[in-house]
């Protein structure tokens, strides 16, 4: 259905300037409310024990809560109300109700199942922004700590976007819940993992070949791998003579690397290396040959 009223618009042409006085605001709103009121969700009966616990958990004005807690709390107000369920799974479709209005998030999966996030907004941006900004521009006390602890991490994170979970206990340091706000991000799309094989690394972020953890001898293969994350937001335009090989299809399209072995290290310690780079750091073996291109 268009907008702006009579008009027909594909949207609602507003003026800042009059603010509410705006006719088409008026439209705006009441079109809202007319698409917000024929939800089927609106009119969705739920027992008021239900909306007692809603209204404390707004009340108590925490940023999280455990299951158990929430169990507590319908217990609290009489549940379990519905025939045939246990407290644990009214509770739980209690949850999955609020978290699909968009008033609570909660998530069946059982790496978050156990958290309840009352205030989303508040658990989320938080920690987001401290990952996700201009670092030339936004400093706070956090990235100058993680910078000073482990330089070359965080000088890969700031310059390529590759993120070791190493930093985080510096950029989330006072954050609680932090295992599940990791798998929220990786949900949400703002961090991507990477396959990484990679040593242990030392505290200021070199790597460090053949570590053992604890000082014992691990088993041969066993050794812990490095959890890294891309973080796609701060990825950066590509270098100069990257665009003819980001323009071919990767799917059809194989590169093979001649550089020397300590270089060749370093790529693959690195999880990903760019054409530019190529051209510093590689070569071509003696003997061979460049055809030229169609």
């Amino acid at each position: 259905k268009g907008g702006g009223g009579e008009a027909g618009l594909w949207f609602y042409p507003v003026d800042n300037t009059k603010g509410s006085s705006d006719p088409v605001v008026a439209q705006l709103m009441s079109a809202v409310e007319g698409l917000v009121e024929a939800e089927d969700y609106i009119k969705t009966q739920v027992h008021l024990a239900w909306v007692g616990v809603y209204d404390d958990l707004r009340r108590e004005g925490r940023t999280t809560m455990r299951m158990a807690e929430l169990e507590a709390l319908g217990r609290k107000h009489g549940l379990p109300a519905t025939p045939g369920l246990t407290l644990r799974e009214e509770v739980r479709v209690l949850a999955s109700f609020f978290s699909g209005l968009g008033f609570i998030m909660w998530f069946p999966e059982p790496s978050l199942a156990d958290l309840v996030v009352v205030n989303p907004a508040a658990f989320l941006i938080g920690p987001a922004t401290k990952l996700v900004c201009q670092y030339g521009l936004h400093r706070i006390p956090e990235h100058d700590t993680a910078r000073k602890a482990a330089p070359v991490l965080f000088r890969t994170f700031t310059s390529r976007g590759v993120l070791d979970q190493h930093l985080l206990q510096y950029l989330w340091a006072g954050t609680d819940n932090r295992r599940e706000l990791e798998v929220l991000l990786v949900k949400f799309g703002l961090i991507v993992p990477l396959v990484d094989r990679s040593p242990e690394q030392t505290e200021d972020g070199q790597r460090k070949e053949g570590a053992k953890k604890g000082g014992e001898k691990e088993k041969e293969g066993k050794d812990e791998a490095v959890v890294r994350y891309l973080v796609p937001a701060l990825l950066k335009e590509e270098e100069e003579g990257e665009e003819e090989a980001a323009a071919l299809d990767a799917k059809l399209t194989c590169f093979l690397l001649f550089a020397t072995p300590e270089v060749m290290e370093e790529w693959r310690g690195n999880g990903s290396v760019g054409m530019a780079q190529v051209r510093r750091g590689g070569g071509f073996p003696p003997g061979g040959f460049a055809l030229p291109g169609p």
